[in-house]
């Protein structure tokens, strides 16, 4: 049985599965309940911020509750349960130093914006043209903070 081992890596560390494991599931469970719902981009967005210590089942899970329980066709982001909203928030507290100065911060933020435009869109044009920026200015702040242009970092 143990021939060939096959790490598959945590949900965290691939989290653009997310946004097909979310769709996968939404059409089964809506064949499942006999549901017509969707799924917000902002949720998705929200999604891909969550770590998922529990993986795709966690995942899968949490998307079923909000088929199942969600009133609404469209599911938004008020109705993400509340402790992801928190694990959320904490990592954030977690990962954000406690004396950063202005310039500091701003830097920080925006290299996640530019990395979350790289990461979604296929090209830096696409992606300049999301963040409003001209593509020289795109490129040179993506070497300022050694992104990667085929969105892995």
């Amino acid at each position: 049985m143990n021939v060939v081992p096959i790490q598959v890596p945590s949900l965290r560390d691939r989290k653009e599965d997310i946004p097909d494991l979310i769709a996968f599931f939404m059409q089964h469970l809506d064949t499942r309940y006999a549901k017509r719902k969707t799924i917000s981009q902002n949720v998705i967005d929200i999604f891909l911020q969550y770590n998922w210590p529990g993986n795709i089942r966690e995942l899968k899970n949490v998307v079923e509750r909000l088929v199942v329980t969600t009133p609404d066709d469209l599911i938004d982001t008020h109705h993400i349960p509340l402790e992801i909203w928190e694990s959320i928030e904490e990592n954030k507290r977690r990962m954000m130093p406690e004396y950063n100065t202005l310039r500091e911060l701003l830097a920080q933020y925006e290299y996640q914006i530019i990395k979350d435009s790289v990461r979604r869109n296929k090209t830096l044009l696409q992606s300049s043209a999301e963040l409003g920026v001209d593509v020289s200015t795109l490129s040179r702040k993506c070497k300022k903070y050694n992104i990667r242009l085929d969105g892995v970092n």
